[in-house]
């Protein structure tokens, strides 16, 4: 009976823990899931440029995936889920050049500002054009006395301003709506009105075309603002609206900086 006594207590003694472990794990979990309740969401990480100029993104961009949007990293940090569908441009180009060395040395010089509204499709862009340029060219001109004998040189200047209204593209070498440095190619061609000044003499109405082939890069310095440098090769034809004027061709290579806005 002693025997027997003892195994009823033992037995009831060890059959209790698991009942008691599993109390307590049961008064434990609803404890353990009001602490998730209570705990805050995590803040969405605020736009910061990276060391690996990936992109615009956060700390940790890794966790954000461009692919859910369609559309680069660095919109994804401002909420917009649609890709880009214009940009607008402006552009400051300048080139100089001097022909001839010594006493008979000329220079030429050409400053313009242009603006550019281009419509985005996929890797290409087109659009309305206008651009104003003003230049300065001189030349070599032979002098002589009243008798017919040569007398020298003098210089010449000549200045024209025009006014370009016409149509271009670009074609665009990456993602403009991911990557952060975009290449593009570019094409113009434009329809010139203007001036012509030679020396003293009066002002002359000009018209004539011209084609201008180019590239230069995108660089993003937020997710809508883009520096761009960029290098054109402008060829044009100008005639002068006066009796027996020639047609003057011309081209030049010039190099600019303009301010992109995409949106």
């Amino acid at each position: 009976m002693k025997y027997f006594a003892y195994f009823l207590i033992t037995f009831f003694g060890l059959s209790s823990l698991p009942i008691q472990a599993q109390i307590g794990s049961q008064d434990e979990k609803p404890v353990l899931l009001a602490k998730a309740k209570r705990k805050k969401r995590k803040k969405r990480p605020k736009p910061v440029p990276t060391e690996d100029g990936l992109t615009f993104g956060a700390e940790n961009a890794g966790e954000l995936d461009p692919s859910d949007t369609g559309v680069g990293i660095h919109r994804v940090h401002e909420g917009v889920d649609t890709p880009y569908w214009a940009e607008f441009g402006g552009q400051l180009k300048y080139t100089a050049k001097t022909k001839g060395e010594g006493d008979t040395a000329t220079k030429d010089s050409t400053m313009g500002l242009g603006g550019d509204l281009f419509f985005l499709l996929g890797m290409f862009s087109v659009g309305p054009t206008i651009s104003i340029q003003t230049g300065t060219s001189e030349n070599s001109s032979l002098t002589y006395e009243d008798d017919g004998t040569l007398k020298g040189s003098e210089i010449v200047e000549t200045k024209n301003t025009n006014l370009g209204i016409g149509v271009g593209g670009k074609f665009y070498i990456g993602d403009i709506d991911r990557d952060l440095n975009v290449l593009y190619g570019l094409l113009k061609v434009n329809y010139l009105m203007g001036n012509q000044t030679i020396g003293d003499g009066d002002a002359t109405k000009t018209a004539g075309t011209a084609i201008i082939i180019g590239g230069g890069l995108h660089l993003f310095l937020d997710s809508n603002i883009a520096l761009t440098p960029e290098f054109t090769y402008d060829m044009s034809s100008l005639k002068a609206d006066t009796d027996g004027a020639e047609e003057v061709k011309s081209s030049e290579l010039t190099v600019g900086v303009g301010i992109s806005t995409f949106i």
